[in-house]
């Protein structure tokens, strides 16, 4: 107060008052600055968290995938099995028993139905995207580039080819 001595009691309030009217604005361009970069972290905060629960999600997905995938060799086998008991002609005490190699294959089924995987279509012409040609062969029944022979049944889950088909084409 002493700087005020010599000025007149008007002209002391009229400094102090610009003096919080400055101080008041700069507070208030603080507050605006602190308001926007909370409402900006804030955003930034809540697309992490989407983000990271999207990433989560995939991850949970492949890794089904993954052991899935790992599942249909010995589906494969099952169904392999039940072909080759089929074929032969057993007598019936032992079919009994080889009825659970079939109920083995189609709970496997279902576990695959579950978890969305789907046998590709396999019949038609060769699609390089679902099907491995591992061999050409001679075929008076199908036209040049069409699938003969399934040799390994192909998978697909939600959309995504998890196994090709092994196949044979038509030359």
């Amino acid at each position: 107060m002493e700087d005020f001595k010599d000025q007149a009691p008007e002209m002391v309030e009229e400094n102090h008052h610009e003096a919080c009217a400055s101080e008041l604005k700069t507070c208030q361009d603080d507050l605006r600055n602190t308001k926007e970069r909370y409402i900006y972290l804030t955003a930034e905060f809540d697309n992490y968290k989407r983000r990271i629960e999207r990433e989560r999600s995939q991850w949970i997905e492949d890794a089904q995938a993954d052991v899935l995938k790992d599942m249909l060799p010995t589906l494969d086998n099952f169904e392999r099995a039940l072909i080759e008991l089929k074929s032969q002609n057993l007598p019936q005490e032992l079919t009994a028993h080889f009825a659970g190699i079939g109920l083995i294959a189609k709970n496997l089924h279902k576990v695959l139905e579950k978890y969305n995987i789907q046998e590709l279509e396999h019949a038609g012409e060769f699609d390089p995207e679902m099907h491995e040609a591992i061999m050409q062969v001679e075929s008076s029944e199908h036209e040049s580039g069409h699938v003969v022979d399934v040799y390994q049944k192909g998978y697909s889950h939600k959309g995504k080819i998890l196994r090709p088909a092994h196949v044979a084409v038509a030359k």
